[in-house]
This record gives C-alpha cells, structure tokens and sequence, in this order.
C-alpha cells in the first residue's frame, strides 16, 4: 500500500459522516460540517486561519503558509484576513509598508488619493481574502471607461491593488495575487501644451513684485520645477560660472524640504542673460531694494512666510494668473514654461541629450516621449539615406 494511502481514507471516512462540529484530520487542517477545510498555521504567538474547498487546496495552503513564515514574513491575525481592501491599505500598507519604506510624503497622498477616489468605491467592503481575477478584471474595465482622469491614473490605481494584493501574498492572506496576469490599461500620452514664446515674455513684464518676476524668469530661462526653484538657495548659484546645481524641492502640502522629484541632484547651465538679472537682483537684495532672507533666493513675501522660500501657491495666485489677465494672452500655468524652454531647445537644433540633462529627467527616452513632435527634420540625414542607396 502506498505511503499516505490509508491517510486518505481515514479523510474520506470522517468526510462520509454527518459532522456536529469541526474535526481535525491532519496537522492544521480541520474538516467543517459544511464540507468546507480549514486551515491554521501557528508562528510566534500569531495564528493564521484560512478556508479552502477540497483536502488538496488546503494542504496546499497549509504548505505555502509554513513555506512563509520560515522565510521570516509576518503573517497576519485572522481578523486581518478579514479586513476590506481600504481598511487593509489604511492599517497594514500605508502605514507599514509605504511610510515604513520612507517613500516620499507626496507619493503617498497621491495613493491615498486613488484610494479614495476610484479603488475603495468598486471594492467597498469586499474581503481581501476573497478578491478575484475576474473582480481584477472588472476594474480594469471600469477605470478604462472612464474618461474623466488620465490614462496614466488608471495605470497607477490597478498598479497599486496589485501591489497591495503582492503584500497580501506575502503575509499569507492570499496564496496568489489575482491582479498579476491582469494588464495595465495603455498608456496616452497626450501632447504637451506649448505657449507662444513672446506670450511668455509678455507675461513675465506684467508680474509687479520683483521677487515673482525672478521667479517667473527663472523658470522660463532654465525649465525647472516650479518647487525646484522656490527652494533655490543663493549658495547652490554659481554666477562666475553660469551654473546652478539642483538638489531639493518643495513639498506643495507640507512646505518641507525634499529631494528633487527624481531624488537626483543635477547641475545646469543658464544663460548670460539670466547670469546678468540675477546679479542686479542679488545687488538689488543687498541694497534693501528688494526683500532679501538668506539663503533662500526667492524667500516668502509675507509675515507668516517669515524666514521661508516664497509660497508656489501665492506666487500663481497673486502674481502668475493676474499676469496672464494683464497680458491678454491664452492662459497658461508656471509649468508651461518648462515646455517652452525644451521645445525652444530643440527646435533650435540643441541635442536632446543635453536637453534632457537641463531638465532632471530620470531618463532620456522622458524627453523623447514628451517632446520628440519639437525635433526638426533634417535634410542632411535624409540626403545620406538616399547618397547610401544611391545604386
């Protein structure tokens, strides 16, 4: 007879009889009057409880939770096994996961968002334990027709149910996560707004303050971030030279201090006429003509932003927006900006290599995908084709 054989049937006898409660019929497997398994897995104190519907599964569940905890992964309570999605994300992976992975402040408010906005209205209430491929699948349905919010938020909403379903797995609670055989929707890039080159100037002339003007300058003659060059210190300017070295922002929320958005530091070229308005307004700084707080380039105009770089949020409201009013111009924000100074760029015939260095971009193929349409065509490399294959 063939070892596990006489197991088996002592499987079938019990699983025969008309069960009044629960019998254990292997090491952590339990068979319930229902007809249904369970199974209890044990490691330092914490129980995990899972359901299966045949002896197989369950031995394979059983397997798989043991196989986890010797790894050293933490299972969780049976209570967690339990939990919705949202209430899972609320007390197991932000807070353990995301902020104990000390990701940025800003990259999880941007989670939490699509939390709340799109995954926690289709899943409201459902188990994790319990998610389906085909509950996966609807989503994915869902988020693709919808037309109000981008095709890179649909992408980043299924990207983290998968990710939280991957924790899931880790913990136990799942055997294996639904959503990884479920593709991202596309990704649409949609072409970047360019405002007019001589609309942008015009605008800059109708900004009063001194400090927003700068600002406003800044940005147009260099590309950076908006929060990039709020955070700009007098130190990190090299004017003999003609550099700036860029290596923090500005959390919108929090007002802190961080990394750039891709957490490199990076140090660009400005021009002789941006060298040439930085130093009037540094002398106009130490004149006490213009308000002056070291070491920010641009401290904040007000009482309350006393010792801080200026606000981003006060500088559009207060300053960029009447601007454009003043201006009579198609209305633009800050950050259009940026697009014009690569699009000038390249359009000029500047490699975009050198382009993609100047703006921070983690990658040069991040400027390829926004700007390639700039790029001219050239004649030269269209004459070679046709000199190479001439016979």
């Amino acid at each position: 007879m063939p070892r596990g054989q006489k197991k088996n049937w002592k499987h079938l006898r019990v699983a025969a009889e008309k069960l009044e409660k629960a019998v254990r019929i292997e090491p952590g497997i339990w068979l319930y009057p229902s007809g249904r398994y369970g199974v209890l897995v044990e490691r330092k104190g914490k129980q995990t409880f899972r359901m299966a519907d045949t002896i197989g599964e369950a031995r394979d569940i059983r397997h798989a939770l043991k196989k986890a905890a010797h790894r050293g992964i933490r299972l969780v309570s049976r209570a967690t096994q339990k939990m919705s999605l949202d209430d899972f994300f609320t007390t197991v992976y932000e807070p353990e996961v995301m902020r104990g992975g000390e990701l940025k402040d800003s990259t999880i408010r941007s989670a939490k968002s699509r939390m709340k906005q799109h995954i926690e209205p289709f899943f409201r209430g459902t188990e994790i334990g319990v998610i389906t491929y085909d509950d996966c699948m609807r989503f994915r349905m869902e988020l693709i027709e919808r037309d109000d919010f981008s095709s890179q938020t649909k992408r980043e909403c299924l990207l983290l149910v998968r990710q939280m379903l991957d924790e899931a797995v880790q913990r136990g609670v799942l055997l294996e996560n639904p959503a990884a055989r479920v593709k991202l929707p596309k990704r649409q890039r949609v072409p970047v707004e360019v405002p007019e080159y001589e609309d942008a100037k015009k605008v800059i002339a109708e900004i009063k303050r001194p400090v927003a003007r700068m600002v406003a300058e800044l940005l147009f003659r260099t590309g950076m971030r908006l929060n990039e060059a709020l955070s700009l210190e007098w130190r990190r300017v090299n004017l003999k030279v003609g550099t700036i070295r860029v290596e923090q922002s500005i959390d919108q929320v929090t007002g802190k201090i961080v990394t750039t958005k891709t957490e490199q530091v990076r140090t660009i070229d400005i021009p002789p006429s941006l060298v040439a308005l930085l130093k009037e307004y540094r002398k106009g700084q130490e004149a006490g003509e213009i308000h002056r707080h070291d070491p920010w380039v641009f401290p904040g105009e007000s009482q309350s932003d006393e010792g801080r770089p200026f606000n981003d949020r006060n500088f559009q409201q207060r300053h960029w927006d009447p601007a454009v009013t003043r201006a009579d111009v198609a209305r633009f924000t800050p950050h259009a900006l940026r697009h014009l100074f690569a699009s000038h760029l390249l359009q000029r015939g500047v490699e975009i290599s050198y382009v993609s260095k100047q703006l921070g971009h983690a990658s040069i193929y991040t400027t390829h995908n926004f700007y390639s349409h700039f790029l001219p065509r050239s004649s030269s490399a269209r004459n070679q084709l046709a000199d190479s294959f001439a016979d």
